[in-house]
């Protein structure tokens, strides 16, 4: 996903959409940290409460009591 995808913030959107269309309880994810991805690291500590490692896997529970957390209610975003 790029910086300009994450600027608008549809990474919550993405990973609900994956989770509601495979019905699964959690998603492993094939990060791995560089110079390129900040946005993605960013993210995915706002979901683990600390830095992602390489094979991270993300629980439905735990992605959706944090995203809840995280995101900017629409009124706010759109101003």
């Amino acid at each position: 996903m790029s910086c300009r995808a994450f600027s608008r913030r549809i990474e919550y959107k993405t990973l609900e959409e994956l989770f509601t269309k495979f019905d699964v309880d959690e998603i492993e994810l094939d990060f791995v940290p560089t110079e390129r991805n900040s946005p993605l690291r960013e993210f995915l500590t706002v979901i683990f409460g600390e830095a992602p490692s390489p094979g991270c896997v993300i629980s439905r529970n735990v992605f959706e009591s944090r995203s809840k957390l995280a995101q900017v209610p629409q009124e706010i975003a759109n101003g």
